[in-house]
C-alpha cells in the first residue's frame, strides 16, 4: 500500500508539474500574441514577461533531470524566445528521453520559427537522411 501512495503522489507532482508547464508555455505565447511581438525579440518578450518562465521549468529539471516533457517546454520556450541552438539542444534531449517527442514536435506551431533551419528538419526527420 505504501509503494502504491508513493507512487501516486509522484504522478500526481509530475501531472502538477507539466500543469505548470503547460501554463508557463501558455503564457509566454499570449504575452507574443497580445504585445505583436515576434519570436525573434527575445529582449522584449523577456520584458514583457514575469522572468520567471524559465526558473520554473529549470525547477523541474532540477528535481526530474530525465523528464521529457520538462525538455520539450524547454526547447519550446527557447523557440518563442528565439534562442535556436537552445531550442535544439533541449529538444534533442526531449527526443531522446521519449521519441514520441520527434512526432509531437512535428505537428507543433510554437515551432513554426524553426521549421527553415535544417537542423531541426534533421532532428525531426532522421529516416529521410
Amino acid at each position: 500500500v505504501k509503494q502504491f501512495e508513493a507512487a501516486a503522489g509522484t504522478n500526481e507532482t509530475v501531472l502538477k508539474q507539466a500543469e505548470l508547464l503547460k501554463q508557463t508555455i501558455t503564457a509566454i505565447r499570449d504575452a507574443r500574441v497580445k504585445n505583436n511581438i515576434k519570436p525573434k525579440d527575445p529582449v522584449k518578450l523577456h520584458v514583457q514577461g514575469s522572468g520567471n518562465e524559465f526558473a520554473a521549468i529549470e525547477a523541474i529539471l532540477k528535481k526530474h533531470p530525465t523528464a521529457d516533457y520538462a525538455h520539450y517546454g524547454l526547447s519550446v520556450m527557447h523557440c518563442l524566445t528565439g534562442r535556436a541552438e537552445d531550442c535544439l539542444e533541449q529538444l534533442a534531449l526531449a527526443i531522446g528521453l521519449n521519441p514520441q517527442n520527434r512526432i509531437q514536435a512535428r505537428l507543433d506551431s510554437d515551432f513554426q520559427e524553426m521549421t527553415d533551419d535544417p537542423r531541426f528538419t534533421e532532428l525531426l526527420y532522421p529516416e529521410i537522411l
